[in-house]
Formats: C-alpha cells, structure tokens, sequence
C-alpha cells in the first residue's frame, strides 16, 4: 500500500489538471483555445521544425541516461561502502547544482523571448549576464556546501571509510560544477532556445 499512497494522490491531480487545461482550452474567449468544430490538420513545417531540435535532444539525453547508468554499474561493482557514498554523494550534489538549475530555466525562457523577437544584440547580453549569475551562485552554493560538509555527512552516521569516499565524491563534483557545469547543462539551453542543435 505505500507505493500506492504515492502514486493514487499523483494519478488524482494529473487528471483534474488534464481536465482544467481541456475545459479553459474550450474557452473560445480565451487567446489560446481549440477552435470549434475540431479540424485535426497537421502543420508538416512546425512539426519538421520540432523534431528538427527535439530528436537531437532526445538522443543527448538518453546517452546521458545511460552513461548515469553504466556509471552505477561500476559503482556497484566497488561494494557496499562505494554505493552508500555515492547515494549519499548523489543527494548533496542536487543542492549543488540547485541554482544553475533555475537559472537554466529563465535561460531558456529568455533566449526563446530574445530569438522570437529576432533581437541577437538582446540575447547575447542576456546570456552573457545570465551565465555570469549562474557561475557566481554556483561558486557560492558550493563553497557553503564544502564548508558544512562534515555536519552534512555527520547526520548520515556512516562510517569513517564511507564518509572519506562521500567527501572524495562531493569535493571533485563541487570542482567540477564550479568550472564545466553551467557550459555544460546551461549554454545549451540558449543554444536550443534559437533553434541550433548542432553542438548540444
């Protein structure tokens, strides 16, 4: 019964949101609703233009998928003291990223406004001002993130071996997300927000 506590409750909200986005998308009143009577046409330029951005993507993210998986295979691979700190290491690492996360989004958002407006000038300042943000909040999220590490690992009562490993893990992600990561998870969202796949 307790997946079924989780999964019951998330069921029950996707359907009355679903029924909420019908009903107003019926609204005729409203700037984005369904005409009436339904005429299902399809738009083979809109559509070529979605897959144009969203196969790559989709590609990008499964080979990431699956790199996270062989990556827990090797993991395993190491014994119990490997797993319990890299699932340890794993959860400190979303706080980590927590920000740029964020501000991946209004990124995202930004870029699309920018690009539908044809102003390159706009984007390009707003990019540029964006990543700077993100790489300081990274920056400053990480070195609190060290700072309270040994409080962070103390509340997981693991052992001392464990806790070096988990220390290991989160001082080479705290590296690694305050140099490569807003290149590599925020630059491409600007990127696929003006409609260039080639190099995300």
């Amino acid at each position: 019964m307790e997946i079924a506590g989780a999964a019951i409750p998330t069921l029950i909200s996707r359907i009355v949101a679903a029924v909420v986005i019908v009903v107003r998308l019926g609204n005729q009143d409203l700037q984005i609703h369904i005409d009436r009577p339904f005429k299902l046409k399809f738009d083979w330029r809109m559509i070529k233009k979605i897959l144009r951005i969203g196969i790559p993507n989709s590609l990008e993210n499964s080979m990431f998928q699956l790199g996270k998986i062989l990556v827990l295979t090797i993991v395993t691979a190491f014994g119990t003291r490997a797993i319990t700190a890299n699932a340890v290491s794993n959860t400190i690492a979303m706080f980590q990223i927590l920000p740029g996360m964020a501000i991946c989004q209004a990124i995202l958002t930004v870029s699309s406004q920018c690009v539908g407006a044809n102003d390159y000038k706009q984007l390009d300042f707003y990019i540029k001002r964006l990543m700077k943000t993100i790489y300081v909040f990274v920056v400053a999220i990480n070195v609190v993130v060290v700072a309270i590490l040994p409080l962070i690992l103390k509340a997981y009562n693991l052992s001392s071996e464990t806790t070096e490993i988990a220390k290991q893990i989160i001082w080479y992600h705290a590296i690694c997300t305050c140099t490569i990561w807003p290149l590599s998870f925020a630059l491409p969202n600007s990127l696929r927000a003006a409609n260039d796949v080639m190099f995300t």
